[in-house]
């Protein structure tokens, strides 16, 4: 002990000294308070990194809301446009179909009236051409005497 006490490299005389002042326990206490501060202070560290990680992924988070909000609108806005094309189209496509089954009915009733129209120039032709063989047969009888 006495050879202890003239090296006293680990402090050994401070450490006797408070042990028998009954203080060693208050150190230790002390320690292990320290001890368990400088851990909440880590914890709390690692829980300021965790919080600056949920902000960050929270703006993310925001910015896909908004354009996923922004998607939603313009789906339905063109599932409305769209549909509003499709019975514009139809309209006016039945408009069309109509005034074409209206010129395909005048002019089949023309080309009626123009085959109706033919035949009776067909007619006249062929009375024409049958007078016109009587009167060159006429013509030739009246030639012979």
């Amino acid at each position: 002990m006495v050879d202890d006490i003239l090296k006293d490299r680990n402090n050994t005389i401070k450490t006797l000294l408070e042990e028998a002042a009954g203080i060693s326990k208050y150190k230790i206490r002390k320690r292990q308070t320290f001890q368990k501060l400088e851990e909440t202070d880590a914890d709390l560290n690692r829980v300021n990194d965790l919080l600056f990680e949920i902000e960050k992924s929270l703006k993310q988070l925001e910015s896909q809301a908004k354009k996923t909000d922004r998607y939603y609108r313009l789906r339905e806005e063109y599932r409305t446009l769209s549909t509003q094309l499709a019975l514009y189209s139809i309209r006016h496509h039945s408009k069309a179909m109509i005034d074409l089954q209206e010129r395909e009915k005048n002019q089949h009733q023309s080309k009626t009236e123009l085959n109706e129209n033919l035949e009776k120039l067909e007619l006249k032709i062929q009375e024409m051409k049958v007078q016109s063989l009587e009167k060159e047969k006429q013509y030739q009888a009246v030639q012979k005497h």
